[in-house]
């Protein structure tokens, strides 16, 4: 069993960042014991060594500790800090690479996944790193209590100031287990790509749909073109702006939504999922009705409902195993819990599918 973590935090202390032509430094900030340095050694003997699956203890890093990492056509300067204090006199206007971690199991805490986001805005606000690619790690990703990682991303991409402030950011979020080393590599090779491409955003071609105002989402979404990602809360909204006029039919969105292809953090489309989401909307719709005379945005009736439209509140109604059962993905089944609220007229409460044309007015 290997004790590298003081030996390391000895070596890396006369150390300064200094990216050179054949290197790339990547900053690992994030709260201690996130994992950062289980992230750093895991990835230095996965990469830099001929023993990948070396054992090792990590001990407390007293300032930092940094290592150089190949990776494919690249060579990393993969600089762990202790603290976020720990890293301010390394921030230069040209980092290209920031990975903040944070642990999936901590971040359940409100307290935890607040400081995590006011951490970052703190930093985005306070240096200049227009050209820099950040990463979101959520750490120990598999492990049984971890949150989930659609859970994890929703909170990040509906913090207004934080979303804000990253914006023009190649910005992903993406899991990993530091310890097993699972999930490194995706993210390895995806900073690689993106420092291969020219320096553009993906703004240019691909909208992030949080940036988009309801008429340029809707727009975009019925002309069939691909989003940044499409979550939990994209879905619900585009089935709030589809149902808000009535005798508004669906057939076209349930055809958009089964033919799309989702990248890493975006929803896959399931027929009983979907029915599900639009008979939640159209009941929030119904407790919750729109004000005629006003402009009735997503986010304010998001805001009024989101107790009723929570992205788990599905477990109320159905079990685990039914609702990502593969049968569900192709066909609508009732849920085994409960029966969903009535939103519909009684000529349409049989919810069969898309293929039925169903009258989705709500009452």
């Amino acid at each position: 069993m290997k004790r590298i973590s003081s030996m390391m935090s000895r070596k890396s202390s006369k150390s300064t960042l200094n990216e050179t032509p054949d290197s790339i430094s990547v900053l690992l900030l994030g709260a201690r014991g996130c994992g950062k340095t289980s992230f750093l050694y895991k990835a230095y003997f996965k990469y830099a060594t001929d023993n990948p699956d070396t054992h090792f203890d990590v001990l407390p890093t007293p300032s930092h500790n940094v290592e150089i990492i190949p990776y494919q056509t690249q060579l990393y300067q993969l600089w762990d800090f202790a603290e976020i204090g720990s890293c301010l006199n390394h921030i230069k206007g040209n980092t290209r690479v920031i990975m903040y971690m944070v642990d999936s199991i901590e971040y359940k805490k409100e307290r935890v996944a607040n400081k995590a986001r006011e951490n970052m805005v703190w930093l985005l606000n306070n240096f200049k790193l227009d050209n820099t690619i950040i990463i979101t790690v959520a750490n120990k990703q598999y492990e049984k209590e971890s949150m989930d990682i659609q859970e994890m991303g929703s909170s990040w991409v509906h913090d207004k100031e934080l979303i804000r402030l990253l914006k023009g950011h190649d910005w992903r979020l993406f899991g990993c287990n530091a310890l097993t080393g699972q999930g490194i590599d995706k993210i390895l090779e995806y900073i690689t790509v993106k420092l291969e491409e020219p320096i553009i955003t993906p703004w240019d071609n691909l909208p992030n749909p949080t940036h988009l105002n309801d008429v340029e989402f809707k727009q975009w979404f019925y002309e069939e073109k691909p989003f940044l990602f499409f979550d939990h809360y994209c879905l619900i909204r585009i089935i709030y702006l589809s149902i808000r006029k009535k005798n508004k039919k669906l057939s076209h969105l349930f055809e958009i939504l089964s033919q799309s292809i989702p990248n890493e953090n975006s929803i896959c489309y399931s027929e009983t999922q979907t029915l599900f989401w639009i008979q939640m909307v159209s009941f929030a719709l119904l407790k919750s009705p729109l004000l005629e005379g006003e402009d009735n945005h997503f986010e304010d009736f998001f805001a009024r409902c989101c107790k009723s439209l929570q992205e788990d509140c599905w477990k109320e109604y159905y079990s685990f195993k039914l609702f990502y059962s593969t049968k569900a993905t192709k066909e609508f089944l009732p849920p085994d819990k409960k029966p969903l609220p009535n939103a519909f007229k009684s000529s349409s409460l049989a919810l069969k599918g898309r293929h039925l044309e169903i009258d989705y007015q709500v009452l």
